[in-house]
């Protein structure tokens, strides 16, 4: 047995491949092969061999991940000034082709990079955020509240923190496509398209403008001055008057503006609701259709039936939108404009009081329509006369009235709301209220700046000047149905109208 394992042994052993040693080239001028000296299995790769100088400290002899950067003083190659040979570029064939990206991430605000020491008497390593380092050793880190912390933070560490961060372009988030209120058919001619830019800067001049009221209806209540006491301590629960109905009855549909569209008051037909949204409409972001009928030289001016632009709009203008989150039922822009709208109307008839009271010339227009009876409201019907041929008649709205101290002249009043859905969206009502009311509404400004925007052209054009706006917040962040009034704030219509940037000129 032992023999006939020899013997394969043998066999193994002839049949293995002998390994011959090739020649050595040596190089006595520095680093790897000349060119002189390339093996022609090498051609080509002299590339990734680095020159180095004879000051260079010798760390290694090639180096397969190299770290870009924008270069200057204090970012110096990593060995030596050949260390952009290991730079890799794509040829006009390799479009396709990908690799590791081994460059240097982008800093993070607020983070430096450290200075690497060098040989001799330079400054030493400088590792530490407020550290500086000896001659040609390392730092030993004093702290931020010594001279040197205080010193290098201001002059030194915001210059190069910000040195090697790379330029980036402004990158604009995409543009959100909101969806039309209406599904528009392809066959539909385009008579004429406005950009709201445009828009905004239009001005017409108002002084041949002449106002006059035409008609008023219905009872006017007196506002309660005791919620004007209101503070976030001694709140108020909101009451629901879901046995009164808010008409929003169109223009074609109503009784008065079909009496003076026959005794040809005007030539155009318009509720305060519509000609509020159109002049404010440069300021919105949501998409809103309305009908224009033309009987004759008159025009009207209709919602559908199934509109929505009587309906509150939430954080329409809100930069600080949540993004990729998953948001809950009763927060959705729907059920947020619905909360919007009915606490609205409830507001506005909480806060009347029964007597004393102004009684107009004609009763309330909808009054028993359906059955249902209407909330406390007033309406005058207004005619605007901007030139000879055109001469435009409104309903506006009115909501209440008070009287100030030695006048027996009513103030009409315009009572809206402004409500709290996210404590941590708003920072919380509760606490801010008494302290940061301007603040508040500024913000308001920034997130529904079409409501308010809207809001003050309805009181403009309905000669209100002074407006009532109540603070509502929900009395529990997953209830949409309780609520409670935390406060309630006094604006005059023209001082709003500049906050929103608001002009007559360019209302009408």
């Amino acid at each position: 047995s032992e023999k006939i394992i020899m013997e394969e042994a043998d066999v193994k052993h002839n049949d293995l491949i002998v390994f011959k040693l090739p020649h050595l080239h040596d190089c006595e001028s520095g680093w790897g092969p000349t060119s002189s000296c390339t093996p022609p299995q090498f051609a080509g790769m002299s590339s990734f061999f680095a020159p180095f100088k004879k000051s260079d400290p010798v760390a290694k002899a090639a180096d397969w991940n190299p770290k870009f950067g924008r270069g200057g003083r204090y970012q110096a190659d990593t060995f030596g000034t050949g260390a952009s040979t290991f730079a890799f570029t794509y040829g006009e064939d390799e479009k396709d082709f990908q690799v590791v990206d081994s460059t240097s991430g982008v800093q993070q605000r607020g983070k430096r990079i450290g200075w690497q020491g060098g040989r001799g008497r330079g400054r030493g390593r400088y590792r530490n955020r407020y550290t500086r380092g000896g001659r040609g050793g390392t730092g030993t880190g004093l702290a931020k509240s010594t001279r040197w912390g205080t010193n290098l933070q201001p002059k030194r560490n915001r210059r190069w923190k910000n040195f090697n961060r790379p330029r980036r372009r402004y990158q604009q988030e995409p543009v959100k496509l909101i969806d039309p209120s209406i599904a528009v058919n392809p066959d539909w001619q385009q008579i004429k398209e406005f950009h709201f830019p445009d828009l905004q800067k239009l001005s017409v001049d108002i002084k041949p403008l002449v106002t006059k009221d035409l008609t008023s209806c219905g009872v006017l209540p007196s506002y309660d001055r005791k919620y004007d006491k209101i503070d976030p301590k001694s709140n108020v629960p909101l009451k629901s008057y879901d046995h009164l109905q808010y008409f929003t009855t169109t223009t074609s549909d109503d009784p008065v503006i079909q009496r003076l569209a026959a005794k040809k008051s005007g030539n155009v037909f318009i509720t305060d609701s519509i000609l509020a949204l159109l002049m404010a409409c440069p300021r919105g972001v949501l998409g809103w259709d309305i009908v224009v009928q033309k009987k004759g030289d008159v025009l009207f001016f209709d919602q559908r039936p199934t509109s929505k632009i009587h309906f509150v709009s939430v954080n329409e203008t809100s930069r600080e939108q949540k993004k990729d989150e998953v948001i809950e039922e009763i927060n959705l822009p729907e059920s947020l404009a619905r909360e919007a709208t009915a606490i609205n109307f409830n507001f506005s008839q909480q806060v009347l009081n029964e007597k004393p009271f102004v009684r107009f010339k004609e009763p309330h227009p909808f009054d028993n329509k359906d059955g249902k009876k209407p909330g406390s409201i007033a309406y005058r019907y207004r005619q605007w006369t901007l030139s000879p041929e055109l001469v435009v008649v409104a309903r506006c709205e009115i909501n209440c009235f008070t009287q100030k101290a030695g006048s027996k002249q009513p103030v009409y009043l315009s009572v809206k709301t402004l409500n709290e859905f996210d404590l941590k969206l708003s920072g919380g009502w509760r606490s801010q209220l008494d302290s940061r009311k301007g603040g508040i509404l500024v913000t308001e400004i920034g997130n529904n700046m079409f409501r308010l925007a809207r809001w003050t052209a309805q009181a403009i054009l309905s000669g209100v000047s002074e407006m009532r706006i109540g603070f509502v917040s929900r009395k529990n962040a997953k209830d949409s149905y309780q609520h409670i009034i935390l406060a309630t704030q006094s604006y005059q219509s023209s001082q709003l109208a500049s906050q929103v940037s608001l002009t007559e000129r360019n209302m009408w």
